[in-house]
């Protein structure tokens, strides 16, 4: 005979995997997950900064190239006299 009881009712399949090995594997998949919008996160940051930085160091080499080029030229043969 059939029990119906849920109290007295044997399992007969065991679970793959402990309650503690399923948190470990969340906490793990949690973890990548930040640490790879962390990853993204930083690289869009950077690109953004190296952007920024390269647009003033080329405004600041144009003006560069603009004062020198107001300089007047030395007189051929004046080489000794410029060192």
């Amino acid at each position: 005979m059939i029990s119906r009881d849920p109290a007295r009712a044997v399992g007969t399949a065991r679970p793959s995997r402990t309650v503690r090995s399923q948190q470990l594997e969340l906490l793990a998949l949690y973890l990548g997950c930040l640490v790879g919008v962390l990853v993204v996160f930083a690289v869009v940051v950077r690109k953004g900064f190296e952007g920024i930085a390269l647009a003033d160091t080329r405004s600041q080499l144009t003006l560069i190239g603009e004062d020198f080029s107001s300089l007047p030229m030395p007189e051929p043969g004046s080489e000794r006299d410029l060192q």
